[in-house]
């Protein structure tokens, strides 16, 4: 790879870097390409050269932050641990930081907003391939005996995802965070 390509990369990657972090901080409706630009150090010319306009540049970001987020939760699934391991990694990597936690809801406002089927058909597709693991570890808390057998998939998923959005504030301290998971997995005891 020539210099100007692994310029040109750099910059990009500076640029999406930029717009992820505002995206934490800010609407995405009040991002404009003058922050991103700051933020990012680079001139608006460029952001338009390698993005052409703020939409394509935050859909890069939000698909970036979606793409991330689904990699998390797959190396936290797939691993060889028991179901209570699993269930704690899985809230501690939902839980990272209170950056993380306001980027997703931002990708979720953006999808349900419905005015761009693209993102929300990329977003919805990442998610469906955690489906498999999470039915797994649902199966593995059922077997274990931590999940009682009248649990259906679809409580348990939508449990899960209920404790994964719980705002920062809730669990500053770690025994904040070790009370969230024990009261998650009392909740099917």
């Amino acid at each position: 790879m020539n210099g100007h390509k692994r310029r040109t990369l750099k910059k990009k990657s500076d640029i999406l870097n930029a717009t992820k972090t505002l995206i934490a901080t800010k609407k995405l409706t009040e991002i404009t390409i003058m922050d991103i630009a700051k933020s990012a150090q680079v001139s608006q010319v460029t952001i338009y050269k390698l993005f052409e306009n703020k939409k394509k540049c935050l859909q890069e970001a939000l698909k970036s932050i979606a793409y991330e987020n689904v990699q998390d939760i797959y190396h936290v699934l797939i691993q060889n641990t028991s179901y209570l391991e699993r269930i704690a990694l899985y809230f501690k990597t939902s839980y990272k930081n209170t950056t993380h936690y306001y980027q997703i809801n931002a990708i979720n406002d953006y999808i349900f907003s419905g005015n761009d089927p693209e993102i929300k058909d990329y977003v919805l597709s990442l998610f469906k391939m955690t489906t498999p693991m999470l039915a797994k570890l649902y199966e593995d808390g059922i077997a274990c005996g931590e999940i009682r057998s009248e649990i259906s998939l679809d409580a348990f998923l939508s449990m899960l995802d209920l404790y994964a959005n719980i705002p920062p504030r809730f669990y500053k301290k770690q025994e904040d965070m070790e009370r969230l998971i024990h009261s998650f997995i009392k909740s099917f005891s």
